[in-house]
């Protein structure tokens, strides 16, 4: 127990002699702000980033539902009937949009990363400012 309060009052004193050396408010501030460079905040957030993932997910099922299911079959036998041949036809018009449908969240995907690389804020000492590359 004794040791602990030796340890907070040392900290004590040691703290608040450093806080005292800082001197005024207004020169340390104006002191920071001349040694801090600038810092970049992030490019942005991609907007598109869950719509274009949500219709890439989509559409891979719905192609995936076109090409596995069948719509209909053929049957074909001989005039003498001793060779019977069936064929099964998928569901290319439903898959063919579902790879188009995923082909757009592609593209949203795409949109908007690079939608998002175009515009920067940075803040300075001398304010902030708003760059947008076109």
């Amino acid at each position: 127990m004794n040791v602990r309060r030796i340890i907070s009052c040392f900290l004590v004193i040691l703290l608040s002699a450093t806080i005292g050396n800082a001197g005024p408010l207004t020169d340390a501030v104006a002191k920071a702000a001349q040694t801090t460079p600038p810092a970049n905040a992030p490019a942005g957030k991609n907007k598109m980033l869950w719509p274009g993932v949500g219709l890439m997910a989509a559409g891979g099922l719905i192609a995936l539902y076109g090409f596995n299911t069948a719509s209909g079959a053929e049957i074909k036998t001989n005039v003498t009937g001793t060779s019977t041949s069936v064929s099964v036809k998928r569901n290319t018009g439903v898959a063919v949009t579902g790879l188009g449908i995923a082909g757009l969240g592609g593209f949203l995907l795409y949109k908007g990363a690079n939608d998002a690389k175009r515009q920067s804020i940075a803040v300075g000492p001398k304010g902030v400012t708003y760059k947008v590359r076109f």
